[in-house]
C-alpha cells in the first residue's frame, strides 16, 4: 500500500494510527481469552499436547542489567526484567504473561516511538494541503481582483 502511485502521506497516517489502535486493542484479557480459544480449537484439531507440567524451577544464572545501562531509563524490556524463578499454573499463563503481553507491549511502545502523534498529524496535515482545490482558490482570487478593481 505504501508504494503505490496513488499512496498518500495522509492515507499512510491513517493505516499506522489503525494497526497501533488493533494492537492495543488486542492488548486485553479478552481478546487473549478469544485468542487462547482459537489455539485449544487448534491443538485439538491436529492433535497437540500443550498441557506441559509448569512447576517452580530455578533458572541456571541469576540474569542482571547490564553495567553500562545503569544510569538510563530503558523503554523496552530487557532479559532481566524476568524474575529468577518460573512459577506459572497452567500454560494458559505461562503464555499469557510470558509471551503474549510482552509482544504486545514492544510491538506498541516501539510503534509510538518509530511513528509519534506529531508527525502522524504533519502527515495528515500535508496530504489535506495537497487535496485542496487549486482551481476553486485561484477563481476565487480572480474573482476577488476583479470586485477590487470595479469598486476602486
Amino acid at each position: 500500500m505504501f508504494q503505490e502511485k496513488n499512496a498518500t502521506l495522509g492515507n499512510a497516517a491513517i493505516l499506522i494510527k489503525s494497526v497501533l489502535q488493533t494492537f492495543e486493542n488486542g492488548r486485553s484479557t479478552l481478546a487473549f481469552n478469544n485468542l487462547w480459544l482459537e489455539i485449544q480449537d487448534f491443538a485439538k484439531d491436529y492433535n497437540i499436547n500443550f498441557d506441559i507440567s509448569f512447576q517452580t524451577q530455578r533458572l541456571k544464572r541469576i540474569r542482571r542489567e547490564p553495567n553500562r545501562l545503569n544510569d538510563f531509563v530503558l523503554i523496552t524490556t530487557s532479559g532481566a526484567e524476568e524474575p529468577n524463578e518460573v512459577d506459572n499454573a497452567t500454560a494458559e499463563d505461562s503464555f499469557r504473561v510470558n509471551e503474549y503481553f510482552k509482544i504486545l507491549d514492544s510491538i506498541i511502545v516501539n510503534t509510538k516511538k518509530r511513528f509519534c502523534t506529531e508527525s502522524l498529524e504533519m502527515a495528515e496535515s500535508i496530504d489535506n494541503f495537497f487535496k485542496l482545490n487549486i482551481e476553486f482558490w485561484t477563481t476565487i482570487r480572480y474573482t476577488y481582483t476583479i470586485i477590487n478593481i470595479t469598486v476602486n
